[in-house]
Formats: C-alpha cells, structure tokens, sequence
C-alpha cells in the first residue's frame, strides 16, 4: 500500500513538471512584448516568442522556458529556477511601443541578433 501511494505521488508530481514545460500562444494584451529587450544598464536581456517560450539573461543566470502569465507578471523558469517580472508599464505605454518597465528596470527593444547566450 505504501508503494501505491508513493507512486501515485511521485506520478502526480511528474505529471504536474510536464504542464510547466508546455508553451502556449502570447495573450492578446501582451503579444507587443514579442522580441528582444535589453535594460538601460545593459545587464539583463528578455526574449518574448509569440508561441509563448521565452528567454532571460542576467549576470548570474540564464533561462530559457515557457513563459506563464498572471495578470501583469510573467515567470520564466521550472522547478525552483524561476524569474517573475512585474510590468509596471508595458510598450503600448511608451509613443513608439519600444520599452518596457518591469521591476523597476527599464527594457529597450533591440534587434535580436544582438541578444547574448550569456552575459559573462
């Protein structure tokens, strides 16, 4: 009985790992994101794909996942490796829909040749 209930467990928790790897379709209100940003200081990158997958540089990090939205945060990562960015203002705020601010950095939008495998 034991060995039922943990393997139930142990399948309900792979099951739940699998969700986090599916990408669904940018929603309507955030498809703007979809390219390459790069912040002020040069530091941090962001990849937003219209299917949904995603990509983060910073310093000491470097993501590549789905990106799963909830309401004005996005998180990008699995299993302890997460990043969340809040949007405070997303590009259809600024006139030319080139930057974004999310946790209080400014992204300006680049060309996605420039975009970094890492930032070391």
């Amino acid at each position: 009985m034991k060995r039922l209930v943990l393997l139930f467990f142990v399948s309900f928790i792979l099951l739940g790992c699998l969700d986090s790897f599916k990408t669904e379709p940018l929603p309507k209100d955030k498809q703007r994101l979809a390219g390459c940003w790069q912040s002020q200081d040069q530091t941090l990158y962001f990849m937003a794909s219209p299917d949904g997958s995603g990509r983060y540089v910073a310093p000491t990090l470097s993501i590549t996942a789905p990106l799963r939205f909830n309401g004005s945060d996005v998180n990008l990562g699995f299993f302890g490796f997460e990043r969340t960015l809040h949007f405070e203002k997303l590009p259809s705020s600024f006139p030319n829909q080139d930057a974004f601010v999310a946790n209080g950095t400014t992204f300006q939008k680049i060309n996605c040749n420039d975009f970094p495998e890492s930032t070391s």
